[in-house]
């Protein structure tokens, strides 16, 4: 079983690959090393990858195996799509505001942050996999509830085809895979019923291996996409990245108080790090990457800190409202 603390490390350690990833993309743009800009910018999709793969595996544990109601809805919105709104929007004020209708669909949508956009969906073929069993008959909830991961599967990798259909950019459709991997395992967890680290059975013995297999693969389709820059390899590379990352999860515990930290704020570091280098850079004009960059990463989690103290406040004061209405409704 992967606990809360691990998930918030992991969490932690994704957010630093993604804002590693975008900094090399911004600062080392011409940089004579562009192995270097590639593989850290390389990072950022792996980085979504365990983001997605830890909401998956979260989702199902917490409330697969009961089914889900108004009450998952409200917590997915004050999680995650509430302080998207009230960040964002904020952010959009300090640059000018809304021009034009484009920019409500865009912010309303999530179109700018691609990862709360995705995420969103994820929820909410969630939702419609988990919650609708209430309105079924009682002879066909027992047939519908072994097949809502089939469900569930089937609605990810329609909507990822759509986006490969429009054109979106490869690291919207790669992480999804990984969201289902979470899934999944939560699941056989629950088939298996193994629960515990200290608890032994063939599920569990096989969990180095996996791991040995998965790490090997992942490797080597790494330098054949570097070699061949193949989407196929890319996708093979993420879920075997994927698969490593489910596996050192239920070996290790991670215990990090910083990396617990940066994953309970991640949310808010996503969303102001893009903001607060267009500042420093306007602000700084001409500088050295060497004052830049710490002064982006100070202002970043400073503000991010607060940010996401402020918003967890107001988060909670909503709760005590609101959540007593759902409950009794749910």
């Amino acid at each position: 079983m992967i606990l809360k603390q691990t998930s918030a490390c992991l969490r932690g350690i994704a957010i630093i690959m993604v804002m590693a990833s975008h900094y090399a993309e911004w600062i080392l743009e011409g940089s004579k090393y562009p192995v270097v800009r590639e593989t850290l910018c390389g990072m950022g999709v792996l980085g979504v990858d365990i983001f997605f793969f830890v909401s998956g595996y979260g989702l199902l544990k917490s409330a697969g195996e009961r089914g889900v109601g108004r009450s998952f809805l409200w917590n997915r919105l004050k999680t995650c799509y509430l302080p998207y709104l009230m960040v964002v929007g904020i952010i959009m004020f300090l640059e000018g505001g809304f021009r034009d209708l484009k920019d409500w669909k865009d912010y309303l949508l999530g179109s700018e942050y691609w990862y709360i956009s995705v995420q969103m969906v994820m929820y909410a073929c969630f939702f419609v996999c988990y919650g609708s069993e209430t309105l079924l008959p009682e002879k066909w909830k027992r047939i519908y509830k072994k097949n809502r991961e089939l469900l569930l599967t089937v609605m990810i990798i329609g909507f990822t085809y759509w986006l490969y259909a429009i054109g979106k950019a490869d690291f919207w459709i790669l992480s999804n895979g990984a969201f289902l991997i979470g899934v999944y395992l939560a699941r056989l967890e629950s088939v298996t019923g193994v629960t515990h680290k200290k608890e032994k059975g063939w599920f569990k013995g096989i969990i180095p291996y996996a791991l040995i297999v998965s790490l090997c693969i992942f490797v080597i389709s790494s330098f054949w996409f570097y070699r061949t820059s193949f989407m196929k390899w890319e996708a093979v590379k993420s879920l075997t990245f994927t698969i490593s990352v489910a596996m050192v999860s239920l070996l290790h515990e991670f215990k990090s108080a910083p990396l617990r930290l940066l994953g309970r704020y991640s949310l808010y570091f996503y969303l102001i790090h893009a903001f607060i280098y267009r500042l420093v850079g306007n602000g700084f004009k001409g500088s050295s990457t060497m004052i830049i960059l710490p002064l982006c990463l100070i202002l970043t989690l400073f503000i991010g800190f607060a940010v996401g103290f402020i918003v967890e406040l107001f988060m909670k004061w909503m709760n005590l409202r609101i959540t007593g209405l759902i409950l009794k409704n749910d």
